[in-house]
């Protein structure tokens, strides 16, 4: 185990189960610390952080919100949606998560303050984007080593890029290997699996003006593109 603290802001369904997880086989469960959106009182302290196309994540939510039943469960009042998983997004869970509850709103402002922080313009933040290290773990390995000026020996890089390869992820056991996450039991995919841009696949062109209208400040933000 490599002894250096990670300080990590987790954002939803960009791949942040992954990470905690590489990051407890690299420094050891004690050393890495995980935070999420307003439960952070000081971006001071954050090392790390982890970002995707937001148009992605709220897909990746809804199909995990359908999935789990979350939206009959949760909400006191009906929505149109689907039990599929693969059905078009609908108005209706757009505007769910983009305006009528502030859970993606506070991630993505957190976020915000995070880029205008100090710490950014020092470099002293490592930023995972999940369209490069998705399908490419080198990519946390380097950015890791050059961080914290350290070796991750080619062993324990094989063996972290066999043990959470898309092949192996679906059969691992949760309690085991996604200690991160609380949820119990197992029910649904944790997991996200579609690939970058999906969302252009799972939103009605007709709505897809609406989604980027609403995240257009944010995406552009982070160097993505309408």
């Amino acid at each position: 185990m490599i002894d250096e603290k990670i300080y990590y802001l987790r954002t939803e369904r960009t791949g942040s189960t992954f990470l905690i997880n590489i990051f407890y086989d690299i420094f050891g469960r004690r050393n890495v610390k995980y935070f999420v959106g307003s439960k952070v009182r000081s971006l001071n302290v954050i090392n790390a952080i982890s970002i995707r196309d937001f148009r992605d994540s709220i897909v990746s939510f809804i199909r995990y919100w359908r999935l789990s039943g979350s939206f009959n469960s949760k909400l006191s009042y009906k929505i149109k949606t689907s039990n599929n998983r693969d059905d078009l997004v609908t108005y209706d869970e757009l505007e769910y998560f983009l305006e009528k509850t502030d859970y993606i709103n506070e991630q993505l402002e957190k976020l915000k303050q995070v880029k205008s922080n100090k710490l950014l313009k020092k470099n002293e933040l490592m930023i995972f984007k999940y369209e490069k290290w998705y399908y490419n773990y080198d990519v946390i390995f380097n950015k890791l080593e050059k961080y914290f000026n350290v070796n991750i020996d080619k062993q324990l890089r094989n063996e972290i890029t066999e043990k959470y390869s898309y092949e192996n992820i679906k059969t691992l056991d949760q309690r085991k290997y996604y200690s991160a996450v609380k949820e119990e039991p197992y029910k649904v995919g944790l997991v996200n699996y579609s690939r970058s841009g999906d969302w252009k696949l799972m939103v009605p062109e007709d709505l897809q003006e609406y989604l980027n209208d609403k995240l257009k400040d944010h995406l552009l933000l982070w160097g993505y593109k309408i």
